[in-house]
């Protein structure tokens, strides 16, 4: 690539990384592990207890002392919320209007900047969601249908610019990577999907193994961003979780040591 891989630090040691990257390959999603992962969710939708649980998903309180939150909602903002829902069933032959996508992407760009006390002729970016530390660990890919396949490109939220750092990715490639299971029809059916992946690093060379979990929490962050700034832009979503680690991380060409996918946005009409 042409730019630097996303920044890194080198002049620190994470002596947790070690733990943190063991840790996290017990928990990735492989295909020896899929079909386990798929018979038991299976089993939990068409079940009466899942049913029943999923309808109690509210933890139950005392009756006493309660405050009725008597506000309206924005009108703009109580629309995306209403808009914000799981879409599963897109059309790829439906216009698109590609603008709002990159309103969405434009949306993650640097708000504010600072001098850092340290030194003064360094200069902070802070962008308009929530990083412990300010380190922004999540890094956002924009993975677009092609006539050949997929293009793949890096959104470089300082500069707003999107970088091609993969050209005509097989359908086949996309399928296995990002497809758990038989069904593939969204590598079909979406306008594309947003790949945010996550470098560890980043925060673990701060926080230790605390750093983990800045980084996931991050994760859900921006992809809540990106999902409601969607939703009012007429945009569907799907927020997934069903991808191959491994072959996630090889699609977007990261070094598995480093930076490994971490959520998937599929998004069309």
């Amino acid at each position: 690539m042409a730019i630097e891989k996303y920044i890194t630090p080198h002049s620190f040691d994470a002596f947790e990384m070690k733990d943190i990257l063991e840790f996290h390959d017990r928990t990735k999603l492989k295909p020896i592990s899929s079909l386990s992962f798929f018979m038991r969710t299976g089993l939990y939708m068409d079940s009466v207890r899942g049913a029943e649980e999923t309808s109690r998903n509210y933890k139950a309180t005392p009756f006493y002392d309660i405050e009725r939150l008597n506000v309206n909602v924005p009108e703009r903002l109580c629309k995306a919320i209403k808009q914000r829902r799981s879409c599963r069933s897109f059309e790829r032959s439906k216009p698109f209007n590609r603008t709002g996508l990159l309103r969405a992407l434009m949306s993650c760009t640097p708000t504010r900047k600072a001098q850092a006390f340290v030194d003064d002729s360094i200069y902070l970016n802070f962008r308009p969601y929530p990083s412990p530390g300010g380190l922004y660990p999540v890094e956002i890919h924009l993975l677009e249908p092609t006539d050949n396949g997929f293009d793949l490109k890096y959104f470089n939220p300082n500069t707003g610019v999107l970088h091609k750092i993969r050209s005509d990715i097989s359908v086949t490639e996309v399928e296995n990577a990002l497809c758990v299971g038989a069904d593939k029809s969204l590598v079909h059916t979406t306008h594309g999907a947003l790949l945010l992946s996550v470098l560890w690093e980043r925060t673990v060379v701060k926080y230790g193994i605390a750093g983990y979990r800045f980084a996931l929490i991050e994760l859900g962050i921006v992809s809540q961003h990106l999902s409601l700034i969607l939703a009012d832009q007429d945009i569907e979503t799907l927020n997934w979780g069903a991808f191959y680690d491994d072959k996630g991380t090889d699609l977007i060409g990261a070094d598995p040591c480093l930076e490994t996918l971490g959520s998937v946005i599929w998004y069309g009409k």
